[in-house]
C-alpha cells in the first residue's frame, strides 16, 4: 500500500479548519402505534475529510509530489494510502497511521508566480478515512 509522501517536505500535518463529516448511518423506521424506532445502518463508516486550500499551501516541488503520488502511487486516486498524520482531530496523533483515498484528483490554485523555486499553490485536498 503506498505511503504519504515526505520528499521535498511535504506537510505531514492536516491543518486547522479542517473539515470531516461522515455518511448518515441511521435508519428510522415508523411503527404502526408509538414513536418511530432507529438503528444503525453500517457497523462502519466512511469519514470525509476536506483540507481547506487557505491553508495547505505547497511549493512547486510539493505540489508535483502530490499529484504524481495521486496518478501513480495511488493509481489515479483509486488505490488506498497510509498516512501517519498529525493534525487537529485527536486520532491524528502522529503515532497512528490511518488509511485514506483520495476523493478525486487534487485542485490546486497559484497564488504566487515566477520560477519553479517561486512558485506557491492553494491546494484543495478531499480525503476519505476508509473504516
Amino acid at each position: 500500500m503506498p505511503t504519504w509522501p515526505t520528499t521535498n517536505s511535504m506537510p505531514q500535518v492536516l491543518p486547522i479548519e479542517t473539515t470531516e463529516k461522515s455518511d448518515p448511518n441511521i435508519v428510522q423506521t415508523q411503527m404502526d402505534v408509538g414513536p418511530p424506532k432507529f438503528r444503525r445502518r453500517f457497523t462502519s463508516i466512511v469519514r470525509h475529510i476536506q483540507v481547506p486550500s487557505s491553508r495547505f499551501l505547497l511549493t512547486d516541488a510539493q505540489r508535483n509530489d502530490l499529484l504524481s503520488f495521486h496518478d501513480s502511487n495511488c493509481d489515479g486516486g483509486s488505490l488506498a494510502f497510509d498516512w501517519g498524520s498529525t493534525g487537529p482531530m485527536p486520532e491524528f496523533d502522529g503515532n497512528t497511521t490511518q488509511q485514506f483515498r483520495f476523493e478525486g484528483r487534487p485542485e490546486s490554485l497559484c497564488i504566487r508566480g515566477g520560477t519553479a523555486d517561486e512558485r506557491l499553490y492553494q491546494v484543495t485536498l478531499k480525503l476519505e478515512i476508509t473504516p
